[in-house]
This record gives structure tokens, C-alpha cells and sequence, in this order.
């Protein structure tokens, strides 16, 4: 679909520190913070390649105010689009 996937994803764990503080307010919310919360201690045996670069993202939301301009590859928010952001009201299309 042209996008890129890895930036999406990356965008996504650096906004899930800024969105998901404790527990999510709904259903939804609560299971994103789930799938985009990053694991404090190890949780394989061996460093995977891309560890680094998961919790690097993950860390800096913590200390960013637009994790959009860091991963700008990415035009849009998953975390948004799940939340509904993106939707139009029926009938408004």
C-alpha cells in the first residue's frame, strides 16, 4: 500500500508511552496499550537485531512531544486509526 511498515510500527511504540500511561479506558485502548507497551526487562535469551531499535522508539516517547516528525515516513497514527480518529460519521463521507 506504499507505506512504511517498520516506521509505522516504530511511531506506534514511541506514541503508545504518550497514549497508554496506565490502564486504557476502553476495550480497544486497553488492548493496543497490550500489543504496543514495550517489556521492561529481557524477554528472550538472545538480542534480536531489531531490539534496539524497538525499545529505542519505545523509550523516546517517553521524552518527545511529536513522534510524528521522528518517524515521518509513516503519514499516519495506528494507534489513532484504532481509536477511531480517522473515522467520519455516517452519512458525512
Amino acid at each position: 500500500m506504499g507505506y512504511d511498515g517498520r516506521d509505522c510500527i516504530l511511531r506506534a511504540l514511541c506514541e503508545s508511552s504518550q497514549y497508554f500511561g496506565g490502564k486504557g479506558s476502553n476495550m480497544i485502548a486497553e488492548m493496543l496499550r497490550t500489543l504496543f507497551s514495550y517489556p521492561k526487562q529481557k524477554v528472550l535469551s538472545f538480542e534480536h537485531a531489531d531490539h534496539r531499535l524497538y525499545d529505542e522508539a519505545h523509550r523516546k516517547g517517553k521524552n518527545l512531544a511529536s513522534c510524528q516528525s521522528l518517524y515521518g515516513n509513516c503519514k499516519f497514527s495506528l494507534l489513532e486509526l484504532a481509536l477511531g480518529k480517522y473515522s467520519t460519521p455516517y452519512g458525512f463521507m
